[in-house]
């Protein structure tokens, strides 16, 4: 695991200490690579200032960890059982068709 992985998983970790290993880690991975992709977006957009960027970065981190801390702690009373969304995702994952 690389050293910015790590440091993902252990922030989320202390803001998420119901979600599960697995759970962590898959976050931390999307993140991650999805800041890396909005990079390389940037890099081909340069029109596009730096700050709105990562305004844009910045409100989805907070969606997604809102999304990790919320459905763990769900899961966490309620059986530990993860939660099912609408679209029949489970802890934030949609399920194969």
């Amino acid at each position: 695991m690389s050293a910015t992985l790590a440091r993902l998983v252990q922030l989320i970790a202390r803001y998420a200490p119901d979600a599960q290993a697995e759970q962590v880690n898959l976050w931390a991975h999307a993140v991650s690579g999805a800041g890396e992709q909005l990079g390389r977006w940037w890099l081909r957009n340069p029109d596009v200032p730096r700050e709105r960027v990562i305004a844009f970065y910045a409100d989805f981190l907070d969606a997604a960890a809102s999304h990790l801390i919320e459905s763990s702690a769900d899961s966490a009373s309620t059986n530990s059982h993860p939660r099912r969304s609408a679209t029949g995702a489970v802890g934030g994952l949609s399920r194969s068709t």
